[in-house]
């Protein structure tokens, strides 16, 4: 059941100390190989990107808020937007400064590697990403609050249709992104994510609005 007050807004810069550490929380698996494992350094790495170009990744994430906290995050942007949007000296330095050049090489290296192989969606489309919650609060309707909040986002925007990618193994996403209309377009199975994570393949799914 939904957690009374539960409510979804657009994250601020303010949030990002939060959503440092909820990134951490909750995609270890992700981060841990890109990284390393000393998990403070990367929960104030993770906060710091979220502060780059003024809060460019900030601008893009809705968070659901329970209690004065912040229990869950996902992002939310045009297909049309890429790496290309991020600025990537200001979060090349900001790598370096926790990680050192041969620490930031070896791991954008590694994020690169498992992405290999996922198609760009196309530019009427909105893409989802980087979708959790606090582990005390999954389960609690978190994920569904936002995942909702950033369909109408969607929507209002003009898109036709939102996209995202879900890891062959996170079966609880995925009945919650069908119980929400989307649909298996794409799936693919991908060694280097398997190494790095774990997880074999992915699969896109795409909501037509």
């Amino acid at each position: 059941m939904p957690v009374p007050g539960l409510r979804t807004r657009p994250a601020k810069l303010s949030d990002a100390p939060a959503l440092g550490r909820l990134w951490w929380q909750t995609f270890p698996d992700k981060f841990g190989p890109a990284f390393g494992k000393d998990g403070e350094r990367n929960i104030a790495l993770l906060t710091d990107l979220h502060r780059v170009g003024s809060g460019r990744m900030v601008r893009a994430t809705l968070v659901a808020e329970a209690a004065g906290r912040v229990v869950g995050f996902l992002m939310v942007h045009p297909g049309r937007e890429g790496v290309g949007e991020f600025p990537l000296a200001e979060g090349w330095k900001t790598l370096r400064r926790h990680l050192g050049t041969l620490g930031t090489l070896r791991g954008l290296l590694l994020l690169v590697l498992m992405e290999v192989g996922h198609p760009r969606p196309p530019d009427d489309h909105a893409v989802v990403e980087m979708v959790g919650a606090d582990p005390a609060w999954q389960g609690r309707g978190v994920g569904r609050a936002l995942m909702t909040a950033a369909i109408e986002r969607a929507r209002t925007a003009g898109a036709r249709a939102v996209s995202l990618d879900v890891v062959w193994g996170n079966d609880r996403a995925r009945r919650l992104y069908e119980s929400l209309g989307f649909r298996a377009t794409l799936e693919r199975r991908s060694r280097w994510l398997e190494w790095a994570t774990g997880h074999p393949g992915w699969t896109r799914m795409v909501l037509r609005l």
